[in-house]
């Protein structure tokens, strides 16, 4: 059985929202920033790790790695 996550939410602005959203589905945007907004607009909007992790075929370990960022730098980078 699954146990509840020990981190905090991840809250943002609409503004910060939409911008994610345009960025997650960006098709000339580097991946890795693509792939950044996709984690952090599902975190937001209620994912667990693990089902993030199966959605974008990543670890558990990066998936975690790109939230933190999140936490630390704020979600969207200029």
């Amino acid at each position: 059985m699954a146990g509840k996550s020990k981190r905090s939410k991840l809250v943002l602005t609409s503004d910060e929202v939409s911008q994610l959203q345009q960025l997650r589905q960006s098709r000339t945007a580097p991946w890795r920033e693509v792939q950044r907004a996709q984690i952090l607009w599902r975190y937001h909007a209620g994912e667990t790790i693990t089902e993030i992790g199966r959605a974008l075929k990543m670890t558990r370990k990066s998936i975690g790695k790109w939230i933190a960022r999140g936490w630390r730098r704020g979600p969207v980078q200029p």
